[in-house]
C-alpha cells in the first residue's frame, strides 16, 4: 500500500525525466505526473523485488521505475490495485459512499487496477521482467524464520527487537529456508556490475529478459 504522493516522490528521486504516473476516469480529465531533474540522485544499478502481496503505491513505484528503465523488477506479478477513490458524505447520518472516480496507469498505458471481469491472462498489475516462483511453504518457512530473526529473549523473559545489522539475508545456513526471489535479486545484481565494469557502454542499461 502507500499514498500516491510518496510513490511519486520515491520514483522522482531515481528518474531524471519522464511519466511517472497518469490518472484517467469516466468522468475525469487524464492527469499526468512527471519527474523532476532537481534533486535527481546519481545513477546506480537498481533491483525492485515484488510478488502478489505488493499493491497499490507499491506497484506505482515498481512499474514505474520498470517502465522509466530505471530498475530491474524481480519476484511475481503484484496484486492489480490502483484506483482513485472519493468519499461521498450521505444526507442526515447516511454515512459515506467510497466511489472509484479514475484508475491509474503506468507510463507505459498499463493498468494497475485489476478489474472485477479480469483475467489472469489480461494485462494487469506489474509484470516482472525476472520471474521468480515461491510456493506456500516456501513462503512459510520464511516468514517463520523472519519472525525468529526480528525478536530475542532478554534476561527475564523480555522480549525486544534484534537489530536489523545482525541479520543476514543474503548468507542463509544451510538449514535455514533461502529467499530464492532476494537471491536471484541479489544475483542479477552483481552481475550487472560485472557487466558494467567489463562493458562501461552498458553502463545505464537495466532491463533483462524475462526468466523463469
Amino acid at each position: 500500500g502507500g499514498q500516491l504522493d510518496q510513490a511519486e516522490a520515491i520514483v522522482d528521486m531515481f528518474v531524471r525525466e519522464g511519466v511517472i504516473v497518469s490518472t484517467k476516469g469516466r468522468s475525469r480529465p487524464e492527469v499526468i505526473r512527471r519527474a523532476k531533474p532537481e534533486g535527481t540522485l546519481p545513477y546506480f544499478p537498481m533491483i525492485v523485488l515484488i510478488n502478489e502481496f505488493s499493491a497499490s503505491a507499491s506497484e506505482i513505484v515498481a512499474g514505474s521505475l520498470l517502465d522509466n528503465q530505471r530498475a530491474v523488477v524481480v519476484g511475481t506479478r503484484s496484486y492489480g490495485k490502483g484506483s482513485v477513490q472519493e468519499l461521498i458524505r450521505l444526507g442526515g447520518d447516511g454515512g459515506e459512499l467510497k466511489m472509484t472516480v479514475a484508475y491509474y496507469y503506468l507510463p507505459s498505458g498499463r493498468l494497475v487496477h485489476k478489474k472485477k471481469d479480469a483475467k489472469e491472462t489480461d494485462a494487469w498489475g506489474v509484470e516482472p521482467q525476472i520471474v521468480v516462483k515461491m510456493d506456500d511453504e516456501q513462503e512459510r518457512q520464511l516468514q517463520r524464520l523472519w519472525s525468529e530473526r526480528d525478536v530475542f529473549q532478554r534476561p527475564g523473559g523480555r522480549v525486544a527487537t534484534m537489530p536489523a545489522t545482525t541479520q543476514s539475508t543474503t548468507a542463509p545456513s544451510a538449514t535455514q529456508p533461502v529467499d530464492a526471489q532476494l537471491q536471484r535479486a541479489v544475483d542479477t545484481l552483481l552481475a550487472t556490475l560485472i557487466l558494467q565494469r567489463t562493458n562501461p557502454a552498458v553502463a545505464g542499461a537495466t532491463s533483462a529478459p524475462t526468466q523463469q
